[in-house]
């Protein structure tokens, strides 16, 4: 998926990535992915995990990933509350990871940061920084313009 990181104008920005995701819901590319992974988890653990455990292709992955539906119960059918993950390791060319899970109206990120990437800690932070403001302005453009979606 293209960034538009060179859109100044954040609505622009936001309804460029919107149309990208929803030609790529009509695309087979999904289909063809998840036929992939099915007929790759049948493949032997040992060999899988000596052609997954490295990435030679991106430099970022995101992955937004829905949580569980709400009313949902956990261990002795008690109610979840709250749930937490960790991001996948960063192998080969990853230098950055970043995971998402939403879950009961929030949001929950995982970043992962080589220290080849953002040697010191403030970089890491500012990417974190940046990221919160996207998302507050993205909450901001919502709530002037309604369902943006």
């Amino acid at each position: 998926m293209r960034l538009h990181v060179g859109t100044e104008d954040r609505m622009k920005r936001l309804l460029k990535s919107h149309k990208y995701v929803n030609q790529l819901k009509s695309s087979i590319s999904p289909a063809v992915n998840f036929a992939i992974l099915t007929a790759f988890n049948l493949l032997p653990t040992w060999l899988i995990r000596r052609a997954t455990l490295t990435n030679y292709f991106p430099t970022v992955i995101l992955s937004n990933f829905p949580g569980p539906p709400p009313g949902t119960t956990g261990v002795g059918g008690l109610p979840l509350v709250d749930t937490c993950f960790t991001g996948g390791p960063l192998r080969g060319n990853i230098g950055i990871s970043i995971t998402i899970l939403s879950f009961d109206g929030f949001l929950r990120i995982v970043i992962g940061v080589d220290k080849a990437v953002f040697p010191r800690e403030e970089m890491t932070l500012g990417l974190i920084d940046a990221i919160e403001m996207e998302f507050q302005l993205l909450q901001n453009i919502e709530s002037k313009n309604g369902d943006i979606v």
